[in-house]
């Protein structure tokens, strides 16, 4: 591999493990503030970790973009059809995941009224959407377009003296064109 193909390849590596560390930590925060059935009555105490867990989500969007404009060069020597859908899916799903993350910083307004009925209706309804625009932003990507990883034996003989690697995942299933 060339430098810059191989500088490239780590970049996107780094960039899937920051997408999953940043969605992770902030699904974990959002989760630990409206995991309660009566979640609206705190939302004031537990402002900043909402924020800051929507916030991380939204991070995760920046991230998701990233991937897909540092994978679309890669995936156009597959087919540009590939290529234009696999960066149309990461759209669809960036759309989905930044519509989510503001359905959950429009709960914190809500923390003023949670004595009321109609504002404990809202905030749940607001709860299920952002796990129904995580749920649609990743099915999007899993029913998208999948580029085929084609490997070379010379990888496959590399890997086989690998013995770190042998439980791994040894080619990312990305579908046919």
């Amino acid at each position: 591999m060339t430098g810059h193909r191989m500088t490239v390849s780590r970049v996107i590596g780094a960039l899937f493990l920051c997408g999953f560390l940043l969605y992770g930590v902030g699904s974990v925060l959002v989760t630990s503030v409206t995991g309660g059935s009566n979640f609206l009555s705190t939302i004031s105490a537990n402002k900043t970790i909402l924020i800051l867990g929507a916030f991380l989500i939204l991070l995760n969007t920046a991230v998701d973009v990233g991937k897909a404009v540092l994978f679309f060069p890669i995936l156009e020597k597959h087919g540009k059809r590939t290529a234009l859908g696999y960066l149309a899916t990461m759209i669809v799903e960036v759309v989905f995941l930044s519509l989510g993350a503001l359905a959950l910083l429009m709960i914190v307004p809500l923390g003023q009224h949670a004595a009321e009925g109609w504002a404990k209706s809202l905030g749940s309804l607001l709860v299920q959407s952002m796990s129904w625009c995580c749920h649609s932003g990743s099915s999007s990507r899993v029913s998208g377009p999948r580029p085929t990883v084609r490997m070379r034996e010379t990888d496959w003989r590399s890997i086989r003296r690998k013995p770190w690697l042998s439980g791994a995942p040894v080619a990312i299933p990305l579908c046919a064109r």
